[in-house]
C-alpha cells in the first residue's frame, strides 16, 4: 500500500508542477462547484486540484482474453472517467467537498 500511495503522490506531484505555470487571470476558476480568484488564492486552487482523485493509462497487462489488447488506451479513457465520476461522489459524500489531501498523515473523521 505504501508503494501505491508514494507513486500516486508521484504523479500528482508531477501534474502540480504544470499547474505552477498557470496564467494569472482576472476571471474566476471553478473547480466541483468550488470558485477560486487565481491572483488571491492560486495556493488553495493547487491544494484542491492535488485532492482530486486521478486515474492514469494502463498498459502492459495481460492481453484480455489472451489475445485482445494490453493497454486501455482509446476504449479506457471512458472507464476512467466514469472510475473517477464515482470516486469522486464518494469522497464528497463520506469525506465532504472540502476534503484536502495531506502529504502527512491525519486522522480522518468519516461524515
Amino acid at each position: 500500500m505504501e508503494a501505491v500511495l508514494a507513486k500516486y503522490e508521484n504523479q500528482i506531484n508531477a501534474f502540480s508542477e504544470f499547474l505552477e505555470d498557470l496564467p494569472d487571470v482576472d476571471e474566476p476558476v471553478w473547480i466541483l462547484g468550488a470558485c477560486y480568484d487565481l491572483k488571491t488564492s492560486k495556493t488553495e486552487l493547487l491544494s484542491d486540484v492535488r485532492s482530486r482523485l486521478w486515474f492514469t493509462y494502463r498498459k502492459k497487462f495481460s492481453p484480455i482474453g489472451g489475445t485482445g489488447p494490453s493497454s486501455d488506451a482509446g476504449w479506457g479513457c471512458m472507464l476512467r472517467c466514469g472510475q473517477m465520476i464515482l470516486a469522486q461522489a464518494l469522497v464528497c459524500r463520506h469525506l465532504g467537498r472540502g476534503n484536502i489531501w495531506r502529504t502527512k498523515p491525519a486522522e480522518i473523521k468519516l461524515k
